[in-house]
């Protein structure tokens, strides 16, 4: 990985070793950002994920810290078509105006290799994510790529420390953490 280390129960950001993306990325956040929904993407982290369905490797149902990370998460899924898994609990109300049972929607998204998907909005902050080890049919490399919350741009109480970050993560002089 290629990020600074964090204690989101603390809410403590140390720079610890982080000394920016990897030079190998440069290219393709600069490609990225012609994307009219990412010409303003700025990312302060990679996440590098290895899955491999002799493991059992999957991921759990989650959101995304929203503290640190900002309102994008994109991710570039590499080697091979996977699914991933969006769920929202929701409840609703019967016809005679008493609520109903809450229940999980599920909806799968299909990920072919070398594709790029961006998690916004509702997606990003309602909608959980995973990927389940029955949808990992073969080797899977993707990364995962987070910019700032606002608490960490020019304005925000960490201002600094994420002026910081985007210096160091944008120099693409990293190794990896």
């Amino acid at each position: 990985d290629f990020g600074p280390k964090v204690n989101f129960k603390k809410k403590k950001v140390r720079f610890a070793g982080f000394s920016g993306l990897p030079a190998s990325s440069r290219n393709l956040v600069v490609r990225m950002q012609r994307d009219p929904s990412l010409v303003d993407f700025r990312p302060v982290e990679q996440c590098n994920l290895d899955y491999h369905p002799e493991r059992g490797s999957a991921i759990d149902p989650h959101l995304d810290d929203s503290w640190l990370w900002g309102e994008r998460l994109v991710t570039v899924n590499m080697l091979s078509d996977t699914v991933l898994t969006m769920s929202l609990r929701q409840h609703g109300l019967l016809g005679d105006g008493s609520e109903e049972e809450e229940e999980e929607v599920h909806v799968a998204v299909r990920l072919p290799r070398r594709c790029l998907v961006v998690l916004f909005g509702e997606a990003r902050h309602r909608w959980k994510h995973a990927i389940h080890r029955t949808d990992v049919q073969q080797r899977r490399v993707c990364s995962t790529y987070r910019e700032l919350s606002e608490e960490f741009l020019p304005g925000g109480e960490q201002a600094e420390t994420g002026a910081q970050l985007l210096l160091t993560a944008l120099s693409f002089t990293g190794t990896p953490v």
